[in-house]
């Protein structure tokens, strides 16, 4: 979705912290369901100390109360300038000073109708954003649902930009059960324009299945030394739990790995998992873990 014309001007992230009297918590209530995220588009290091944004969960009020986002969702922000991504769990953005979480309530005893939840963020506090000029993307995830993703620009008088890590092979290396650059017959096709395609296997029964294997093709666009890095997120869907796997692949092609080898999440339930690169995303597809 365009929030062009609820966007706030960047000014008034620092002004309040009140997130629900902005435009886009009050203005789209019942017209659109969904994620939503704003922050201010330019950012100057010299003098500010913070990265502050919205997030805005609009919908029924019985499914906002069943998956708010700050128990379930997760919070990304990609470095475009060294294709670096930083991600952190929602529960991240509950304070340490909340009392004790109340009992569940059966949604069948909350009104109908359509509500929006809100949360502040400053994306420094919870991810380690080198505080120097850069550019970044944001985004929110829950489940399988994709916010719109914003760019912030960090500018000023600091240090040199980061610059991307030079890796010049692929990796993980292609190991037997582990992982292959070699088109799988459960692959997915290779995307027509610049992007990523992710397959995972539906269901993985932990008593007897060794491997958990993830398929995935991708077009990219080439740099200079060769490889692309590409990050996996991984989110479980009950606990919250996150994880990061950074691969590195040719430009255009196929890789298969067993997330088994490159994760140590367990807990049987189902878990997201998204891919992104640079400015594309891989919108999360569901995989189980299962035990019986």
């Amino acid at each position: 979705m365009d929030i062009t014309p609820y966007k706030l001007a960047d000014d008034d992230f620092y002004a309040s912290q009140d997130r629900g009297s902005d435009p886009l918590a009050r203005e789209l209530v019942g017209d659109y369901r969904g994620l939503l995220i704003d922050a201010p588009a330019r950012v100057d290091v010299a003098l500010r100390s913070t990265l502050p944004a919205g997030i805005y969960h609009l919908g029924a009020i019985r499914e906002l109360s069943a998956l708010p986002f700050d128990r379930f969702g997760v919070i990304t922000a990609m470095h475009l300038d060294a294709n670096q991504l930083y991600a952190a769990p929602g529960s991240a953005l509950q304070r340490d000073d909340d009392l004790m979480e109340s009992p569940p309530r059966d949604p069948a005893d909350l009104p109908e109708g359509d509500m929006s939840s809100t949360y502040p963020v400053d994306f420094r506090e919870l991810l380690p954003i080198p505080w120097q000029p850069g550019r970044y993307l944001l985004t929110a995830l829950l489940r399988d649902t994709v916010s719109n993703r914003v760019e912030v620009e960090l500018f000023g008088p600091a240090a040199a930009p980061v610059s991307p890590v030079q890796e010049t092979d692929v990796f993980p290396p292609p190991e037997r059960n582990v992982t292959s650059y070699q088109r799988h017959p459960k692959a997915p096709g290779i995307p027509a324009e610049f992007g990523i395609a992710l397959a995972p296997q539906r269901i993985v029964d932990l008593r007897h299945d060794w491997q958990w294997p993830l398929y995935g093709a991708f077009h990219l666009p080439a740099q200079s030394d060769g490889v692309v890095p590409i990050h996996l997120l991984i989110t479980g869907s009950d606990d919250n739990s996150l994880d990061l796997i950074h691969i590195r692949v040719p430009p255009t092609g196929y890789f298969t790995v067993d997330l088994n080898q490159l994760t140590s999440m367990r807990a049987p339930q189902t878990y997201f998992v998204s891919a992104f690169s640079g400015r594309f995303l891989a919108s999360p597809v569901p995989t189980a873990l299962i035990e019986g």
